[in-house]
């Protein structure tokens, strides 16, 4: 890390080094928000899923519950 550059080819710029830098980690916070609201909508996806499948067992439940009597 001469001359305190904390990124970028040897003999770059401090200044291009550092934008560099700030470019890619903007790129990567982007690509890690895309997978969190990907995870996210997944997750709502499977709940409604268990939710519905909960409420047809019950439905057959009441069912086989009412010609029973």
């Amino acid at each position: 890390m001469e001359g305190g550059v904390p990124y970028g080819p040897v003999g770059s710029e401090p200044e291009a080094g550092r934008k560099a830098l700030v470019h890619e980690l903007i790129a990567s916070g982007c690509v890690l928000h895309r997978i969190l609201l990907a995870s996210e909508r997944r997750a709502r996806e499977l709940k409604e899923k268990a939710q519905n499948e909960i409420s047809g067992k019950e439905a057959a439940e009441d069912s086989l519950c009412s010609q029973e009597d």
